[in-house]
């Protein structure tokens, strides 16, 4: 399928709208999709680095290209989208622009087959196909849709997530669970910090009160004020300023708390269960700040509070360093903001399962023993003590060579989440079913892709699972996959 993409960039307009497009993008490809950009000509934008990402660029020529916003009306930019969905046959247009709405969508509706929005302005009216807002707490029926028939996927669950993200779940989970004191910040305020509040923010901890606490202040070289940011941070052991970063989940990774802005990137932060302070640096982040503070992901500073900057961070800052109000908001971000819901999205636009199930190799062996061992995950196993690596090498390579035995590992492209495993008795007639999911993907409704998957990999068989009664969440999600109980510790799904 063809794929074409409007979004602008700039400093006013900021990046998280181009940057999260590219999220898309890639995300597309990698499923065998093609993907062209159609953009304006901003004043600092990012369209190089959409070139650099592989994807072709349409530059839209338009009065006033240079103006933060449209800087003319949504007809004009509506008709040069046009001559280009004339060109080529696009089978879904994507939009991610809050100066466009059912206006132009009306008018580019003649040639575009599908329109996929991408939106957190609740209060506008759309005319197009599917509407995706990853605003925490968001509801489908908070929006107005002209068309009826328009899906909406709306709520953090949905969140818009580079893969690398997806990867580091686990490893940071762990790291999580075991912190005992702030060791290092992370301070992000946004691609273009248009409040210019870095420099208030480092110059707050900039005292030794705090301790030996090391800084990584990201801070955007074309954003306001950065060369005397730059010099007062050289004369500072502990803060390190850097430019654009490409690996900006390895930083969230290591920090051990974040001070930064409520936009795109509050929920990249929140994916990995980083604690933040979050500031308001924009009228548009309203709601993300709102939902953040209500849902207890964090401690919120907002626009209205700004002149009280220095005294609320210090207040917040001790707040998020006691251990026990650490582990809770670190544990509700994991819980609220998830990385594989934009896969459902891509699975309804592209007709087809986003996940699969592949047979387990060798290779497989340290990820799942890894699975086995971490805490509680063998809770209601029949045998709860883990195993040795050895014991566990042992098993997995004679499980490799068993006809007796089946294995799997439930994946999203090349990402492993979880391991599945059916164990078949030909004098019994029990073939029985073992499930087990990354630590990092808790909660995340994979039980039951990955039984549905199993099923399907199973045609014609009997299957059975061993399930204690106690264990009411793995009841519930066989149940749900149309497995019947019958008998006190059995469940049945006819082949």
């Amino acid at each position: 399928m063809n794929f074409l993409i409007r979004v602008d960039s700039s400093l006013d307009i900021g990046y998280g709208h181009v940057m999260r497009c590219l999220t898309i993008a890639d995300y597309l490809r990698d499923f065998g999709h093609e993907v062209e950009f159609c953009s304006r000509d901003c004043n600092a934008n990012l369209n190089r680095r959409i070139i650099e990402k592989g994807f072709p660029l349409n530059i839209i020529n338009v009065k006033n290209p240079k103006d933060s916003w449209l800087g003319h009306s949504q007809q004009e930019d509506a008709s040069e989208v046009l001559k280009l969905l004339e060109k080529k046959d696009f089978d879904w247009l994507i939009v991610d622009h809050y100066c466009i709405d059912e206006i132009w969508e009306s008018l580019v509706k003649q040639k575009a087959k599908a329109i996929w929005v991408l939106d957190d302005l609740v209060n506008r009216p759309h005319s197009c196909n599917l509407i995706l807002d990853t605003t925490l707490a968001r509801d489908p029926i908070e929006y107005n849709k002209k068309d009826q028939s328009c899906k909406v996927y709306a709520g953090s669950r949905y969140a818009i997530l580079r893969k690398p993200f997806l990867k580091l779940r686990e490893k940071v989970f762990a790291k999580r669970e075991s912190f005992k004191k702030v060791n290092r910040v992370l301070i992000n305020l946004g691609g273009t910090d248009p409040l210019n509040l870095t420099l208030n923010v480092v110059k707050t901890f900039s005292d030794s009160s705090y301790g030996p606490i090391s800084f990584d202040i990201i801070a955007n070289q074309k954003s306001k004020n950065y060369e005397e940011l730059k010099s007062f941070c050289e004369l500072k052991e502990n803060l390190h300023v850097y430019g654009y970063v490409e690996n900006i989940e390895e930083m969230i990774y290591k920090a051990d708390l974040c001070i930064g802005a409520a936009g795109v990137s509050a929920y990249e932060r929140a994916s990995l269960g980083l604690p933040s302070i979050l500031i308001q640096v924009a009228d548009n982040q309203k709601d993300n700040i709102t939902q953040f503070e209500h849902n207890k992901l964090g401690e919120c500073i907002r626009l209205n509070e700004l002149d009280r900057l220095h005294e609320l961070l210090k207040e917040k800052f001790l707040k998020l360093s006691d251990k026990e109000h650490y582990q809770h908001v670190f544990k509700q971000c994991f819980k609220n903001v998830s990385p594989l819901g934009i896969f459902d999205v891509i699975s309804h636009v592209h007709k087809k399962n986003c996940y699969h199930l592949s047979e387990a190799t060798i290779d497989d062996m340290e990820q799942v023993y890894e699975w086995q061992i971490y805490p509680n995950a063998r809770k209601y196993a029949r045998n709860q003590d883990p195993p040795s690596f050895k014991a566990h090498k042992s098993w997995f390579e004679t499980s490799l060579e068993s006809t007796h035995r089946k294995m799997f590992i439930l994946k999203v492209l090349d990402i492993s989440l979880g391991f599945l495993r059916v164990d078949f008795n030909n004098e019994s007639k029990v073939n029985e079913v073992s499930i087990l999911i990354s630590h990092g993907y808790y909660g995340m409704g994979l039980g039951k892709t990955g039984l549905g998957l199993l099923r399907d990999k199973m045609t014609g068989y009997d299957l059975h699972a061993f399930i204690l009664p106690e264990n009411k969440a793995s009841i519930k999600i066989f149940e749900k996959c149309g497995y019947k109980k019958i008998s006190e510790n059995w469940y049945l799904n006819k082949g």
